[in-house]
């Protein structure tokens, strides 16, 4: 038994290195099993196909990715820092992590089951004895000068702002001529994100 885990995160931590450094269709079981030093035999007696194994890996590294934003997602701080905060850590959890986009959109592309799972347990903090996405959002917009909009819209409008460029990232960088693996361009990313979601956010005076 504990020969077949072994065998197991082996050949778990060789896919994920293949997949990452080929892509699911550029991979090869042989070079899997090449990579883990067992035979190809023995690899498919663990993992019947390909696409079971890159589903596997995908579901590691997002759910990775999403426990360690989970680990710093701030819980008493005013609005303003609250954004800074989330948006700062969300972007280094990308950028750290670079497959995770290309993990995400191919469990997208496959109907987006695994990744559902992945995201409700982290919105809901399940078994972290720690308040909710949610409810966290709720506590900082109830500070002075803050809009209250629903919680649901916001998050969506914050991740996606946060992602989307990482998402398109080879269609972007070809388009507009830029390079967003540098800490310049997350920087200034942050900054823009933060900016316009605080503009939408504050209350104004009327003219």
């Amino acid at each position: 038994m504990k020969q077949d885990t072994e065998t197991k995160l082996n050949i778990i931590q060789a896919a994920s290195k293949v997949f990452i450094e080929r892509g699911m269709d550029g991979a090869r079981m042989q070079d899997i099993a090449d990579l883990a030093g067992i035979n190809k035999a023995l690899l498919h007696y663990y993992y019947n196909s390909k696409e079971e194994l890159y589903r596997l890996v995908a579901t590691r590294e997002i759910k990775q990715a999403f426990a360690e934003l989970l680990a710093v997602i701030p819980e008493e701080q005013d609005f303003r820092d609250w954004i800074r905060s989330f948006i700062h850590n969300y972007l280094q959890v990308i950028t750290k992590n670079p497959q995770v986009t290309r993990f995400m959109l191919w469990e997208i592309s496959q109907g987006g089951n695994g990744i559902s799972a992945i995201i409700r347990e982290f919105i809901n903090r399940k078994d972290s004895g720690r308040m909710s996405v949610f409810e966290t959002i709720r506590k900082a917009m109830s500070g002075p000068g803050v809009r209250q909009v629903d919680p649901i819209h916001f998050f969506m409008s914050l991740i996606g702002m946060c992602v989307y460029p990482f998402l398109a990232r080879p269609i972007l960088e070809n388009v507009m001529g830029i390079d967003m693996g540098t800490e310049e361009f997350v920087r200034e990313r942050e900054e823009a994100v933060y900016e316009m979601v605080l503009y939408g956010m504050e209350v104004r005076n009327a003219l």
